[in-house]
């Protein structure tokens, strides 16, 4: 997941594509291994990115003809074309790079007060979730995990 956001961060356009009902697994021919450098697929997401408008542009075109070859259907009420950031896999992914994604948050610092392990267990789930941007979470996280 960590190499995945890595790749995405960073560029200055993105297109998010939703697969239509479900998962879908595409093969891909030996021959054209070097081209997934352009996207990332995720379950039946599809994110497509370019350093420039033409070159997001391009890679679209190049995803949308793949689309229409493998008759992969999309949804398009749910896709997002030439957008400057977007959200992936929990993460806000944009030209800045990788950030929290803010909504996330909020789920987080409404949960109640843990009393019971099972409580600890879920917040430290949680916060886990986003230890990259936590300095020393594992140190400051650690009491808590000796108490299961």
């Amino acid at each position: 997941m960590d190499q995945m956001l890595e790749r995405l961060a960073g560029n200055e356009y993105y297109c998010f594509l939703d697969g239509f009902s479900g998962y879908f697994q595409i093969s891909i021919d030996p021959k054209d291994q070097e081209k997934p450098t352009t996207m990332e697929v995720f379950m039946d997401d599809f994110s497509v990115f370019g350093n420039s408008f033409l070159i997001d542009l391009t890679n679209l075109e190049n995803m949308l003809k793949r689309c229409e070859d493998t008759k992969l259907a999309l949804n398009w009420e749910k896709s997002h074309f030439m957008v400057k950031e977007g959200i992936v896999l929990g993460h806000k992914i944009s030209k800045k790079g990788i950030e929290v994604d803010k909504a996330k948050i909020e789920v987080i610092l409404k949960l109640p007060h843990p009393t019971t392990v099972k409580g600890i267990r879920s917040l430290l789930g949680y916060a886990g979730f986003y230890h990259r941007f936590i300095k020393d979470f594992s140190k400051i996280s650690r009491p808590m995990t000796r108490l299961f």
